[in-house]
């Protein structure tokens, strides 16, 4: 037996020729009961009624969906080979739908992998510019950016807060797992993070050529932040799902 199921745009179907086959009955007596019913299968989605042209006479068929054939052959009587045909296409549409879902899965993987790498590379540019910036505010003065991740953690809360709603269990979560926030991230959410990420930078570069106070220039790229979030607002942190972490190799 040919293929029970097909792809046309994208979407699983079949046709009444593979049905006509799979249930051993003429091809113009399963058109005729298409036709009967017709009203009741248009319910389950508007049939398709081609015509293939392959020399000779034209080939006249439906393209049917999986509620259109689940409708059709329950009109059917339950002959043994009608039975195995519904539980053989039954199972090919399921695994169609397998298939496809799992291809959405990889193509959102993929696409939140480049989104995130781009990300990543914006951050560690404001990495630089922090380390910079530290030994800026050191020279200054400052007794709180001694400690060395002092400046990171400060201007990411900024960053964060401005940015998202973020539940506090979330937080804790994230600091028992040793996760980055990042990794919870929709692609729109990266994309204004590294934004956020791109701002912050150009400030603090801003700041440190204009030699303003250290203070100032936290002052200065926060307000900058809070601008940008003005102008699209806050989203909210979506739920936690690590499975997602696994393609993504750790930092």
């Amino acid at each position: 037996m040919k293929e029970l199921v097909l792809l046309k745009n994208n979407n699983p179907i079949t046709t009444s020729e593979i049905v006509a086959e799979g249930v051993k009955k003429s091809h113009k007596s399963i058109i005729q009961l298409i036709r009967t019913y017709e009203n009741d299968l248009n319910e389950f989605g508007t049939l398709a009624f081609q015509m293939r042209k392959s020399g000779g006479r034209p080939t006249e068929f439906y393209y049917l969906n999986e509620q259109h054939v689940t409708f059709l052959i329950t009109l059917m009587r339950n002959t043994k080979i009608v039975i195995e045909f519904k539980k053989a296409i039954i199972k090919e549409f399921f695994k169609m739908r397998k298939t496809l879902l799992g291809l959405a899965t990889q193509k959102a993987n993929t696409e939140w992998l480049e989104t995130r790498t781009k990300g990543k590379v914006s951050r560690l540019k404001e990495t630089d510019a922090l380390k910079t910036f530290r030994d800026y505010a050191i020279n200054q003065g400052s007794e709180g950016y001694k400690k060395e991740d002092a400046v990171y953690i400060v201007f990411t809360n900024m960053e964060n807060k401005a940015l998202f709603v973020i539940d506090s269990f979330i937080v804790k979560d994230l600091k028992k797992k040793k996760k980055s926030l990042r990794e919870l991230l929709k692609i729109n959410q990266l994309d204004e993070i590294k934004q956020a990420d791109e701002i912050v930078l150009k400030a603090l570069n801003d700041g440190m050529c204009e030699n303003m106070s250290y203070k100032d220039i936290y002052k200065l790229a926060k307000k900058r932040v809070e601008l940008f979030v003005s102008l699209k607002g806050r989203s909210i942190i979506p739920n936690i799902d690590f499975k997602r972490i696994k393609y993504e190799e750790e930092e």
